[in-house]
């Protein structure tokens, strides 16, 4: 599938990851990469030109934060022979993106925790798509892909009717959220 396919099979309103990069669709002819709106042709161009899929360095850590090894890793192939080893030996791991100065590369952000090796190794039947039969890697890889791929606005679970604004039907993640939604957009109906 080329740069063009990824870009159009990308649902209004979503974000899908290509080449390593988020890239989100605005509407029909526009998308927005690193914070940037592009048309088409400038993220076809934006995205031929951009890093590879991976560009992580990773610490392999033992329970109480010792650091057994460091993998600078470019390959799925070589995140997922890692994932594998630290499962089978009851470790996890940090993940950081690289950056490179000098000729030696460095981790861009802090170290973030690779949930995906917490979880048991899940054999390929459980991480494969009902609907379409793409092998995720993880169990979080497959739920954000049904949800990105298959499930519709509508289809979604409703949240409660208490986390929803009475007066303009906005959801709120937290009755405090809630709170404040009615205090600055409806003033007039304070409780």
């Amino acid at each position: 599938m080329g740069l063009e396919d990824k870009l159009a099979s990308i649902k209004h309103d979503a974000t899908k990851k290509i080449n390593g990069t988020v890239v989100a669709r605005m509407d029909d002819d526009c998308f927005s990469i690193d914070d940037q709106e592009m048309t088409m042709e400038q993220a076809i161009r934006h995205l031929s030109t951009s890093k590879p899929e991976f560009n992580n360095v990773a610490h392999l850590m033992m329970k109480g934060s010792k650091v057994i090894s460091t993998h600078r890793l470019h390959t799925r192939k070589e995140y997922n022979d890692l994932l594998k080893l630290a499962r089978s030996k009851k470790n996890y791991l940090m993940i950081a993106d690289v950056i490179e100065r000098d000729g030696k590369w460095y981790a861009k952000q802090p170290y973030i925790l690779d949930w995906d090796s917490l979880e048991p190794e899940k054999s390929e039947s459980e991480l494969t798509c009902p609907h379409c039969g793409m092998v995720a890697t993880s169990s979080s890889g497959l739920t954000l892909h049904v949800r990105s791929q298959h499930t519709t606005y509508e289809e979604e679970d409703e949240p409660s009717d208490e986390l929803k604004c009475p007066y303009c039907k906005k959801r709120a993640s937290s009755t405090s959220g809630l709170t404040l939604h009615i205090k600055s957009k409806h003033p007039e109906h304070r409780r």
